[in-house]
């Protein structure tokens, strides 16, 4: 079977991608509400059936360019409606796809997007346990990714009282320096190809919850804050 000749995203294309990444961001962060995102880029395509636990809206291209979704958790409601879920967007057919793209990995930190370090602490009081470089094509023992396909991941920084965490994966492939090298950041290069991405809602659990509000009375019991006045 012969492949498909490679296409590269025209400039107007990757601007219709970034416009719709950033709508998407808000949206996630519950900025904005979804008539928003319908009045910026039209009625979506709905897909919701029995027995699936996602709603999904889908806007896809005649050109194949790329497709992007927007998905609701039916199981997880939120005031009696299913809660925001996550916003993605795949290029062409995705990892193996023959749209390629020239949108270098740098270009989320424009954003307001902070990369994943690993033991930071997020809200003050949970720990960091991502990586901002996974070297995903080699620890994916499958096959389904090559060996030169990462992920950068980042965190949306939100109110200390969020009630959810908003986590965002860009999918690259690029190339090692050297193939004999760490998997590092430091050893892979032309990080331009963005074959898909993820921005999500990570909800923290009742545990979480609790966790976060006793550390909050504990760092304001230490600081002798206290007036007489019950403590946040």
């Amino acid at each position: 079977m012969q492949e498909k000749p490679v296409r590269m995203m025209t400039e107007a294309q990757q601007a219709k991608l970034m416009q719709f990444v950033c709508v998407g961001l808000e949206w996630v962060a519950g900025q904005i509400p979804f008539d928003e995102v319908v009045r910026t880029f039209g009625q979506p395509k709905k897909y919701d059936a029995d027995g699936v636990r996602m709603i999904e809206y889908a806007y896809d291209f005649d050109d194949d360019t790329m497709s992007v979704t927007f998905s609701y958790d039916k199981l997880h409601q939120i005031d009696g409606k299913p809660s925001i879920n996550t916003f993605g967007i795949k290029v062409g057919d995705g990892v193996g796809g023959d749209v390629y793209t020239n949108i270098p990995y740098e270009t989320w930190d424009s954003l307001g997007l902070h990369r994943l370090a690993r033991g930071e602490l997020i809200d003050g009081m949970r720990t960091e346990m991502g990586d901002f470089f996974d070297p995903t094509g080699l620890r994916d023992i499958s096959g389904w990714y090559p060996t030169n396909y990462v992920t950068f991941g980042y965190r949306l920084p939100m109110p200390l009282d969020s009630p959810f965490d908003v986590i965002a994966g860009f999918g690259y492939l690029g190339e090692w320096v050297s193939k004999k090298g760490d998997a590092t950041l430091s050893n892979f290069r032309s990080a331009v190809n963005l074959r898909s991405l993820a921005i999500g809602r990570h909800y923290l659990t009742p545990e979480e919850l609790q966790q976060r509000q006793l550390a909050k009375r504990q760092k304001y019991g230490e600081m002798n804050l206290c007036t007489g006045m019950v403590c946040p």
